[in-house]
């Protein structure tokens, strides 16, 4: 199980307006905005994510809503709120493509988890194998570098802030838990948004854009 404070430090610090919310309430913005809710047809290529799902999502979607239109109507949770949400992480061309493999399979995970219900879960213990993946490729550490002695390198050489550093070791002690379960976690969409987030903005500022 998460720590209140490791659970606030990397979901509430750097997106406080991401806190995991119930039915009836919004799915978290995206740097201050409201999802674009995209005309993408269920079963069809996702905006170029390759994301291939049914019409039969899990039973707890029916739990949240995925934002509201512009006349203030609560949007329906779908595929395509999940995907929009998504595709606005930010990305670099310049990340390695072996992290951005790793990135890219999170952000998959995230969006099918509108059909698999722990695959939100899944796709955060994925972005932060990314991140240790990211920090291991910038630093040029070998292969028995561990992510927290990363972790205070790269904040040392001003690579990482230390809010940032703060926030990743919070991430590295839930890789941790994911790493050694006593059961199935499970993350709600709005929780599974901030850590995602906060990972693809991590690794977008250790590769940034030339």
């Amino acid at each position: 199980m998460l720590g209140a404070s490791q659970s606030r430090s990397l979901l509430g610090r750097q997106h406080s307006d991401m806190g995991a919310q119930l039915a009836g309430e919004d799915l978290p913005r995206t740097a201050g905005r409201r999802p674009r809710v995209r005309s993408v047809r269920t079963g069809s290529a996702c905006a170029g994510m390759l994301c291939r799902v049914t019409d039969s999502g899990d039973p707890r979607m029916a739990n949240f809503i995925g934002g509201r239109d512009e006349s203030g109507h609560r949007v329906p949770m779908s595929v395509a709120v999940l995907n929009s949400v998504a595709s606005e992480w930010p990305t670099t061309s310049t990340t390695p493509p072996g992290v951005a493999e790793i990135l890219r399979t999170s952000r998959l995970l995230f969006v099918h988890g509108y059909c698999v219900y722990e695959f939100f879960t899944v796709g955060v213990a994925w972005s932060l194998l990314a991140v240790e993946t990211a920090l291991r490729t910038r630093l040029q550490a070998g292969e028995g570098a561990r992510f927290k002695e990363m972790l205070k390198r790269a904040e040392s050489e001003r690579i990482l802030t230390p809010e940032m550093a703060d926030c990743l070791d919070a991430g590295r002690q839930i890789r941790n838990n994911f790493s050694h379960p006593t059961g199935q976690s499970v993350w709600m969409p709005s929780m599974a948004t901030s850590a995602l987030m906060t990972s693809h903005a991590a690794i977008a500022g250790l590769f940034p854009e030339t």
